[in-house]
């Protein structure tokens, strides 16, 4: 089961629905390995319809980790991301590395200890209705959102 470090999550919120991430968010998948979502990442936490808010908020609760975890995974096509996931992960197709993308948000949740239904409802809804968020993920946004790690990586080189 995985893990994230035990840091509150920093953010800024930007008045337009996105937030910024002012600290890096590590999640450790397994044993060996570490996503980090870099400082400076622009999430928008949960898209959720108004008339669910009340039920799953889009900000505000024990699974906003999970949410910007699964916005960069999603912002950055990480599972087809060689060189940066690890080489286990790396899968071949654009709807497995979608897929994996929306299975590493149920687990994350589950870390986090999100209820039963709320993860579940939250994971059927990515994986059922989150096909067009993946898909506007275009080059240029991919790249933009890679070139935010690449450069966090920049800043601590020694």
């Amino acid at each position: 089961m995985g893990s994230f470090d035990n840091q509150k999550l920093e953010i800024e919120d930007l008045e337009n629905g996105n937030y910024l991430l002012l600290e890096d968010l590590n999640y450790y998948p397994n044993a060996r390995d570490i996503i980090t979502v870099p400082k400076g990442f622009r999430t928008d936490f949960r898209s959720v319809p108004t008339c669910v808010d009340n039920i799953i908020p889009k900000i505000g609760d024990a699974g906003d980790k999970s949410s910007v975890l699964h916005d960069w995974l999603y912002g950055t096509k990480y599972f087809n991301w060689i060189g940066v996931c690890p080489s286990d992960l790396i899968v071949a197709t654009d709807s497995q590395a979608k897929k994996n993308s929306d299975q590493m948000l149920l687990d994350a949740m589950n870390v986090l200890g999100v209820g039963y239904f709320k993860r579940y409802t939250i994971y059927w809804s990515v994986s059922l209705f989150g096909g067009s968020a993946w898909e506007e993920k275009t080059d240029v946004v991919v790249n933009a959102n890679r070139l935010i790690y690449k450069q966090r990586l920049a800043m601590k080189a020694p």
